[in-house]
């Protein structure tokens, strides 16, 4: 539960499915 994720700035997520919150360019949330 709760975790980070980044990715290369040139990838993104759709944030609406993916369960992720979008935290800053690059850095995602899991929720």
């Amino acid at each position: 539960p709760g975790g980070y994720l980044f990715i290369g700035h040139s990838e993104s997520l759709n944030r609406n499915e993916s369960g992720y919150k979008y935290i800053m360019p690059a850095v995602y949330r899991k929720e």
